[in-house]
């Protein structure tokens, strides 16, 4: 009802987020989720609660970064994927901050699939549907608050903000549970997190910004650019990790090579 590209676009840019979603965060939940159910029926819940807190470092780790990096670069990552035949640069314009908002919601969308199986693992079914229906409601109310002001934008802020208060929600369930399921021991991998993200888009908007003045625009520049911006993100970020000492990078070493 908002124009005739609306829809489109979200879509696309939702498939964008969904991707490294896709590929770590649900792939983390899925090796993670039989340590949880293993040490849940034993009753070990201190060994529960570290793979639970292994599985959201790890989580934090990849996808902060790389919803940085789609905000960052997805003007870039957009044209080349998308922009040709009746997809314009008009297009790309108005889907830019479409995906800049969708990225913003999906460390969160990733916590939220781990903790939704922490609660399978307990047997606990019912918490999980009761607060994705309270998402549902603050979506729907925030959506039809926010379309006719901001357009499309406004349902991606409605779908980011339900996805956040259920993160929330849900981790104070969690925790209300179960003790041990304290958020508080990760706050220092956050920071930690947030500052290697900070440098890394730095950098990375830095040497877009310089490729995007002195070159022609076109599908060859967005893919040099992002072949070569893309690998030093992931190099300056890693070393800023790993230079500030990141918790659990042993446990990190060996949940990975489960993957």
């Amino acid at each position: 009802s908002l124009n005739d590209s609306a829809a489109s676009l979200m879509f696309y840019a939702n498939r964008l987020t969904e991707l490294p979603i896709g590929v770590f965060a649900i792939a983390v939940a899925t090796v993670v989720y039989p340590l949880l159910a293993r040490h849940a029926a034993q009753k070990k819940f201190a060994e529960m609660a570290s793979d639970f807190h292994k599985g959201l470092r790890l989580i934090m780790i990849i996808n902060v970064p790389a919803a940085a990096g789609l905000a960052i670069l997805g003007e870039p990552i957009i044209r080349l994927l998308f922009q040709r035949g009746a997809f314009s640069a008009a297009d790309t314009q108005m889907m830019v901050p479409l995906l800049a908002l969708f990225a913003v919601g999906m460390p969160f969308f990733s916590i939220t699939s781990l903790s939704t199986r922490a609660f399978y693992a307990v047997k606990d079914t019912l918490t999980p549907v009761k607060l994705a229906t309270v998402s549902f409601a603050i979506n729907l109310g925030l959506s039809l608050s926010l379309m006719h002001i901001l357009g499309a934008a406004g349902l991606v802020i409605a779908s980011t903000v339900a996805v956040v208060v259920q993160t929330v929600l849900m981790q104070r369930l969690l925790t209300k549970r179960m003790s041990g399921m304290l958020f508080a021991p990760l706050w220092r991998t956050v920071g930690k997190v947030i500052l290697g993200s900070i440098i890394m888009s730095l950098i990375i908007g830095f040497g877009w910004w310089g490729i995007r003045t002195n070159m022609a625009e076109g599908h060859l520049t967005d893919l040099l650019a992002l072949c070569g911006l893309i690998p030093l993100g992931v190099g300056v970020y890693g070393l800023a990790l790993w230079q500030r000492k990141i918790e659990g990078r042993e446990d990190i070493i060996e949940l990975w090579q489960r993957l």
